[in-house]
């Protein structure tokens, strides 16, 4: 929430404008429908907000993909994501915003951007792609195999990431079209996961197995890596 507006009396907030003398915001969830579900009817209110019980509840949604745990994690997230911007210079267009909550954020830095000369890489449309997608993208680093969750209630996804190389690449690593073993970077892994799987699934899209490889060997291609075969 931010200042109130003196003029009109009204409180903005990044993605709605609430009247504080009638109790109600002015307009309509941002996330819409993709909330509603016909067996809970407290999400069939469009002018609501977390269900009426702001005290235990919050609304993650906004336009952002958000990164988690501790200072060191967010930077590491950070890295593993933007490094899947692959022409030169392309990761350096993107930022964390940290707010006064400690909330982290990657944005995008707009003053760099508008310096940039020459067409984008598909991996730098994409996350931009996941960063102005209205429902939010949070990465999680930790122990447990790198996966993606399903959509929430408001459209939200969480991203896990493994921390260190996953028991399964060594014990079955990678391979490419022509049974090689391949490389398997962290950058790549998050590329999967958070452009290949959490993106399309925030947007309503495929998000299967299939879609993901496709997605994890553009940016493979545009990094100069070899290819991931087609059995998973």
């Amino acid at each position: 929430m931010r200042e109130r507006d003196q003029e009109s009396g009204l409180d903005p907030t990044p993605n709605r404008m609430y009247a504080s003398q009638y109790g109600r915001w002015l307009t309509p969830d941002p996330a819409g429908t993709k909330a509603v579900t016909l067996t809970d009817p407290q999400t069939w209110n469009m002018y609501a907000y977390v269900r009426n019980n702001p005290t235990t509840l919050t609304d993650p949604s906004g336009l952002e993909v958000a990164l988690s745990g501790s200072d060191a994690d967010k930077q590491e997230e950070k890295k593993r994501m933007v490094a899947n911007a692959s022409k030169r210079g392309e990761a350096a267009l993107f930022k964390t915003v940290t707010d006064k909550n400690g909330k982290a954020t990657l944005v995008l830095d707009k003053e760099k951007a508008s310096d940039f000369k020459g067409k984008h890489s598909t991996g730098y449309n994409l996350l931009l792609k996941a960063i102005d997608a209205k429902p939010t993208i949070t990465v999680q680093l930790g122990e447990e195999d790198s996966k993606t969750g399903p959509r929430d209630a408001a459209g939200n996804v969480t991203v896990h990431l493994a921390r260190n190389v996953a028991p399964i690449d060594v014990i079955a690593p990678l391979r490419g079209f022509d049974g090689q073993v391949i490389p398997n970077p962290f950058n790549i892994i998050a590329g999967h996961e958070v452009l290949g799987h959490a993106l399309p699934r925030i947007l309503g899209l495929p998000s299967d197995q299939e879609t993901a490889i496709n997605v994890e060997n553009e940016l493979r291609r545009e990094q100069g890596l070899p290819l991931r075969g087609s059995e998973y």
